[in-house]
């Protein structure tokens, strides 16, 4: 069985990060090679959720049917293949105090036969995952721009704060 491991540091909070990945229409727009992820049913996140996929790898097409058997909110999830070639994708999210988020997947796979005696295909799954990794990096960070930085205005002394509850900020008296 193949493995590669990936990560990218995203400048996002933690929640962003994992609720992005865990949207499955995002991931065609992510993942390298995979032109479908369709929940099946009407659960489509969470333990027990399945994923109705397609991914080409080296030209070749394979539906997969993914089922998600772990699921920490913010932390953790996994998918494991049920029908399709034999893999295993873990997706880990680290925050950090800077406000940026860590994600790591770790990737394990068992090639289809037709693959077995050709040289670099797991090269070629690793610079897929890197590209999907970066490609997940400037979305996320796209959809989470900071806000402009506020300051209130100085309110003229005898004048009441727009909002009483947050006194204004004026020359001291």
């Amino acid at each position: 069985m193949g493995k590669t491991t990936v990560t990218v540091t995203i400048k996002a909070p933690i929640e962003a990060a994992f609720d992005f990945v865990a949207e499955p229409g995002n991931t065609p727009r992510f993942m390298n090679g995979i032109s479908r992820y369709d929940p099946i049913g009407d659960q489509s996140r969470g333990k027990g959720a399945r994923i109705d996929s397609r991914a080409m790898v080296a030209g070749r097409h394979f539906d997969v049917e993914l089922e998600f058997t772990t699921w920490e909110e913010n932390e953790r999830m996994v998918a494991i293949s049920r029908k399709g070639p034999h893999t295993l994708g873990t997706w880990s999210f680290e925050a950090f105090d800077d406000g940026t988020t860590d994600v790591t997947l770790v990737y394990e796979y068992e090639l289809p036969i037709i693959f077995r005696f050709v040289p670099g295909v797991g090269g070629i799954i690793q610079t897929n995952l890197e590209k999907s990794l970066q490609k997940l990096k400037k979305l996320v960070e796209a959809e989470v721009k900071p806000a402009p930085r506020r300051t209130p205005k100085a309110t003229p002394r005898g004048k009441q704060a727009a909002n009483p509850k947050r006194p204004a900020k004026g020359p001291a008296g």
